[in-house]
C-alpha cells in the first residue's frame, strides 16, 4: 500500500475508478482529499483515510433471492412435468454482452441462453450517461429483466423488455409526428437512452426514457411503469441530455430534474418536473420552435444557464452532460466551448436545495483553454471560480418556488 497518493490519477487508480469520479466523490461524498498550493491542482490523499471513508460508505441494497422451486410430481408424469418445469421456470439471467448490435444473454454457468438483434452497440448512449441496456429486477420476483433499445436504421427506436428466457414482455415505441407553425417533424425518433429510477413513495420503479428527432429538435420524455404503460409524457423544444431524481423540497415526493439545450435560446437549460404529473410541451419565446396541438407543459421550475465566454467564442451553445443528486442539492456538469478540438472543457455547477448556485468549478482543461485565449488576446483574463458564479447567473423562466421561502 503506498504511503501517499499525490495526484488525482493515483487516487483514481487506487480506488479503481475514473479521475472524474473521484473528483465528484470529493464534492458529493466528502472523499478525504487535501488540496496543495501550487499549479495544476496538486492534491494529497492518505490511503488509511481513504480506506476509513470507503468502509463508512453504505453498502448496496441486497438483491432479493431467486425463486426456489420445490415441486413434487407423480412418477407417472415425471418426464412431461419435468420438461414443462424446465421451460417455464425463469432461468436466472446472470449477465449480457453486446457485439455488433447483437445482445446475448448468459446464465450463471456462462452459457448463452438467447440473443436479440437490437442494433445497439454500447450499454450507454454516445456522449451521455443514459443507458441503452439495463439488467434489473423490475417486478421484484427474484429474476432479472433486460431492458434494451432497438435501433434499426430509418425506423423509430423501440424500448423492449425481456424476461430471463428472452420472451418479450412489452415494447414501447419512442416519438411521434409533431408540428410547429413552420414545419412538421416526422419520425424516426432516436433513443437518447433511459434509466430505471427508484425511490418513489409507492415503492415501485419508474422507467424514464428520452428520445429526440433524428435530424433536429424536439425531445420526448416518457415516464413508464414496470409494464411499459405511459404514466406521463413531456415534450421539449430542444435536446434533453441528462436527468436525475431528487426530493429537493423534502416533501416526500421526488422531483424529476432534467437538463438539456434550449434550442430557441441556444443555451443550456435546467428544469424541475413533477414525475406524477408529467404532461404538455415547453413554452418557447420564439414561435418558430413552439410545438403545437399540445397542452402547456407543467414545469415546477425552469432556468437557462448563461454560456461562458469560452462557449460564446467557440460554439453555438453550452451542453449539459450529467446530473448528480447530493444530500443537500445537485451537481450539474456542463461542457463549454464545444467547438474547441480539445475535449474536456467543462464546468461543474453545485446547487443547493433552493437551486441557488453555490459554486462553479472549472475542469483543468477549461482553465488551460482560458489561459490560451488570454495569450491569444481573446480574453482579458482567466476567470476564477468566484468570478464564474457572478459571470454566469441563472435566467429563470419559471422560478423554483423554494427561492421565495
Amino acid at each position: 500500500m503506498p504511503a501517499e497518493l499525490q495526484s488525482w490519477k493515483e487516487l483514481a487508480n487506487y480506488l479503481g475508478v475514473s479521475v472524474r469520479t473521484v473528483q465528484l466523490w470529493e464534492r458529493a461524498r466528502a472523499l478525504p482529499v487535501r488540496r496543495l498550493p501550487g499549479p495544476n491542482g496538486r492534491i494529497l490523499a492518505l490511503p488509511a483515510e481513504i480506506e476509513s471513508w470507503r468502509t463508512a460508505q453504505p453498502p448496496p441494497p441486497p438483491k432479493p433471492p431467486y425463486p426456489i422451486y420445490a415441486a413434487i410430481v407423480l412418477l407417472a408424469f415425471l418426464a412431461g412435468a419435468a420438461a414443462t418445469w424446465l421451460y417455464l421456470r425463469p432461468t436466472p439471467l446472470h449477465h449480457f454482452t453486446v457485439d455488433n448490435g447483437i445482445v446475448t444473454a448468459f446464465n450463471k454457468q456462462g452459457h448463452p441462453t438467447w440473443t436479440f438483434h437490437s442494433g445497439t452497440n454500447a450499454p450507454t448512449g454516445p456522449g451521455t450517461y443514459f443507458s441503452k441496456i439495463v439488467q434489473t429486477d423490475l417486478d421484484a420476483d427474484g429474476a432479472d429483466e433486460l431492458l434494451v433499445t432497438r435501433e434499426l436504421p430509418n425506423t423509430n427506436h423501440v424500448l423492449y423488455c425481456f424476461n430471463a428466457r428472452g420472451d418479450v414482455l412489452w415494447t414501447r415505441n419512442l416519438g411521434r409526428t409533431v408540428q410547429t407553425a413552420v414545419e412538421t417533424l416526422e419520425p424516426p425518433f432516436l433513443a437518447r437512452g433511459f434509466e430505471v429510477l427508484r425511490g418513489f413513495p409507492d415503492g415501485l420503479p419508474r422507467i424514464v426514457t428520452v428520445a429526440h428527432h433524428h435530424l433536429w429538435y424536439p425531445s420526448q420524455l416518457l415516464v413508464l411503469d414496470l409494464h411499459g404503460n405511459i404514466l406521463g409524457e413531456y415534450w421539449h423544444s430542444g435536446h434533453l441530455t441528462a436527468f436525475t431524481l431528487s426530493d429537493l423540497d423534502l416533501d416526500g415526493h421526488p422531483e424529476l430534474i432534467v437538463a438539456g439545450i434550449n434550442q430557441a435560446r441556444k443555451s443550456a437549460e435546467l428544469a424541475v418536473l413533477d414525475p406524477f404529473h408529467l404532461t404538455g410541451t415547453s413554452t418557447e419565446s420564439n414561435p418558430t420552435f413552439q410545438l403545437l396541438s399540445m397542452p402547456t407543459g407543467v414545469e415546477r421550475a425552469r432556468a437557462v444557464l448563461t454560456p461562458s465566454r469560452l462557449s460564446r467564442l467557440t460554439a453555438a451553445y453550452n451542453l449539459p452532460v450529467a446530473l448528480f443528486p447530493k444530500r443537500d442539492g445537485l451537481l450539474l456538469d456542463v461542457h463549454e466551448g464545444t467547438g474547441i478540438a480539445t475535449p474536456g472543457n467543462s464546468l461543474t455547477y453545485e446547487f443547493n436545495r433552493q437551486l441557488q448556485v453555490v459554486s462553479i468549478s472549472p475542469s483543468d482543461q477549461f482553465a488551460l483553454s482560458q489561459d490560451a485565449f488570454v495569450r491569444a488576446g481573446k480574453l482579458a483574463h482567466a476567470l476564477t471560480p468566484a468570478e464564474l458564479v457572478n459571470e454566469l447567473p441563472l435566467r429563470w423562466l419559471k422560478p423554483w418556488p423554494a427561492l421565495s421561502k
